[in-house]
């Protein structure tokens, strides 16, 4: 089995991973929320659109972005059959990377307290920081997860000449 992350703009047919993601995104609509068509097409231009796939098959994506001093995941998703073998593992390792090289502090996410997706943000060492009152149509919890990530130091060098 081979698990692959991508960003969108590096497929050499986004449309196929955005139909993919727009399709997924209706089925979760209540874990994940949905945007507009238009907001996915735009984060897809801006490289903040990653796919997972398992042997060349689409099975997940994530959005993320920048947001002051840490990185946002906006959206994850993981095929149910593909959950709990590494692939959601894979899709946040590459965020991961993604944040360091943008030299966040951290990586930031909301999830909705009662989703069995709280468990796998623990799993992966992102901490509860607080609960907030959600909307009043579904009263949820909703966590706030954060994973602090290693600072990089700057050095300055001067110029001894």
């Amino acid at each position: 089995m081979t698990i692959t992350v991508q960003r969108t703009s590096d497929l050499t047919h986004p449309r196929l991973a955005i139909d993919y993601i727009l399709h997924q995104a209706k089925r979760g609509t209540d874990a994940i929320g949905f945007l507009p068509t238009a907001k996915y097409w735009d984060l897809h231009h801006r490289n903040r659109l990653l796919v997972v796939s398992r042997d060349g098959q689409l099975v997940g994506f994530a959005l993320h972005g920048p947001a002051r001093d840490e990185t946002k995941i906006y959206q994850a998703w993981i095929e149910e059959s593909c959950r709990r073998v590494e692939h959601g593992r894979a899709l946040i390792e590459r965020i991961r990377t993604i944040a360091c090289a943008g030299r966040s502090l951290r990586i930031a996410l909301r999830c909705a307290d009662d989703l069995p997706a709280c468990a796998f943000w623990d799993a992966l060492g992102f901490t509860l920081v607080r609960k907030e009152e959600g909307g009043a149509r579904r009263g949820r919890k909703i966590n706030r997860f954060e994973l602090r990530l290693p600072s990089v130091k700057i050095v300055k060098h001067q110029d001894r000449s």
